[in-house]
């Protein structure tokens, strides 16, 4: 579960809580998961991992993941 907190008004963050409230009320499931991508220096590379938010705080998001995964 997403622990939403101190949002700013009219931040993209709004538009994912209300989506993420849909979500849960129809009962999905792994709705906090999401992919993190970074890429290479030389730009070319994508690097990608996925996560689950635990928090989103203003405008921040706290997230976990388990290094040891694949």
């Amino acid at each position: 579960m997403i622990i939403f907190k101190d949002l700013i008004k009219n931040h993209p963050f709004m538009e994912l809580k209300r989506k993420y409230d849909l979500a849960i009320n129809e009962g999905q499931q792994s709705i906090d998961a999401m992919v993190v991508s970074t890429i290479d220096e030389a730009g070319n590379k994508p690097n990608s991992r996925y996560v689950n938010a635990k928090y989103i705080i203003g405008n921040e998001i706290i997230f976990f993941s388990n290094y040891k995964s694949a």
